[in-house]
């Protein structure tokens, strides 16, 4: 899998600080998408293999991190040489595999408490908000650790809805694996509640003479950490990409969608938050295999930061309207977060980064509209289904 159990070693990567060890991911992604060139993203790739190599970790083993995702690379490739030449095609894949390997090495050599550890370190500045860093680093390690169960639950139902000739209709997938996996999430944080997690809490508020500002459940914790897996998994269909200002057309779109309904709005807003958070450190976590801090500096950076607030948008307005929702309602609050809120902050942006006029930048999105109005309805379909077979949200 992409984010891999710890292989024990003694090796010097193994012994790197895993704050290196993030840094490292971080700047990697962020200059391999600086500059996309075939022989910088090459050589990427040799480095990271010997990195796998001083860390006597077999080539087999790095190999096997790719396998779940052959097909998505082949299909990426072919998507990327269709609309951009063969060229520009063996660049994303190759960057798509070295950021996916160093990002596995990470996970492969470094433990899981030495991680949390380390998050919750760098967290620590959050005690002066009166917010619990210990909370915080939870919600990422969840995070990292639902991404491969979520691609195993995915592959599950499928297989199963195979058997019924519906293996090919994103709804009759979508709706059993978000219901799973909600199922999955209630029995973890009903195990967190029933250990008494997070003790520390006492002594926060001893120290800081006040409680912790917008305190949250173990429900909650595990509720974003999930939603902001969801949609990293949602990131693994390959993108389109319009001409006009190079903001690619996912299937991504519809993680803050289902966020911001099922989750509700402040879970599904941090869900996003959490997710910008990952992608902004170098995780390719976004359609393409991308990450790093450079996305925010192009022309979708707005696009992706208005997620969070989408997701805030759509998660009150159903919450206001629950006992009085209908269909054409929902499509419409999920067309106000996805369309209206996205792309007020993200045209502006686009503008300002490619220089621009506001008009130039409206007329190249509008190419997004019919794919966002469809996705409005497939979403409005899937949650409607979800809590039908889920009521007790919340």
């Amino acid at each position: 899998m992409i984010l891999s159990d710890y292989i024990p070693g003694n090796s010097l990567i193994h012994r790197l600080p895993p704050g290196v060890k993030i840094l490292t991911l971080a700047v990697a992604g962020t200059l391999l998408f600086i500059f996309p060139q075939l022989t910088i993203v090459l050589t990427a790739l040799i480095m990271v293999a010997l990195l796998y190599s001083l860390a006597h970790i077999h080539p087999r083993i790095m190999l096997l991190q790719l396998k779940p995702l052959l097909w998505i690379l082949l299909l990426l490739f072919v998507v990327q040489w269709w609309v951009s030449g063969w060229l520009a095609g063996v660049i994303v894949i190759a960057r798509l595999v070295a950021l996916l390997l160093l990002a596995a090495l990470v996970t492969l050599t470094t433990r899981t408490s030495d991680m949390v550890d380390t998050l919750e370190k760098g967290l620590s500045w959050l005690r002066f908000l009166h917010i619990n860093p210990a909370k915080v680093s939870l919600a990422l390690s969840l995070t990292l650790r639902f991404i491969p169960v979520l691609a195993t639950i995915t592959a599950e139902v499928r297989e199963a809805q195979k058997a019924r000739g519906l293996d090919h209709s994103m709804l009759a997938v979508a709706i059993p694996v978000v219901v799973r996996t909600l199922k999955m999430a209630d029995d973890i944080a009903a195990a967190l509640e029933a250990r008494a997690y997070d003790p520390r809490l006492s002594r926060l508020e001893s120290v800081a003479g006040k409680r912790e500002r917008g305190a949250m459940s173990s429900k909650d914790i595990v509720y974003i950490a999930l939603f902001a897996a969801i949609n990293a998994a949602l990131g693994l269909f390959p993108p389109f990409t319009l001409p006009v200002i190079a903001v690619p057309i996912t299937a991504q779109t519809l993680g803050f969608i289902l966020a911001g309904a099922i989750a509700g709005s402040r879970r599904g807003a941090l869900a996003l938050v959490l997710f910008d958070v990952l992608v902004f450190v170098g995780l390719p976590l976004l359609a393409g295999g991308r990450g790093g801090v450079g996305i925010y500096l192009g022309p979708g950076g707005g696009f992706v930061l208005a997620w969070p607030l989408a997701a805030l948008v759509i998660g009150f307005l159903y919450q206001r309207n629950l006992h009085s929702l209908t269909l054409a309602k929902e499509m419409l609050f999920i067309a106000l977060g996805s369309v209206v809120v996205v792309y007020s902050c993200g045209i502006p942006w686009a503008a300002a980064v490619a220089g621009i006029t506001l008009k130039q930048a409206a007329v190249g999105a509008l190419g997004f509209i019919p794919g966002d109005l469809i996705k409005a309805v497939l979403a409005a379909l899937i949650i409607r289904a979800v809590r039908r077979a889920w009521p007790t949200l919340g």
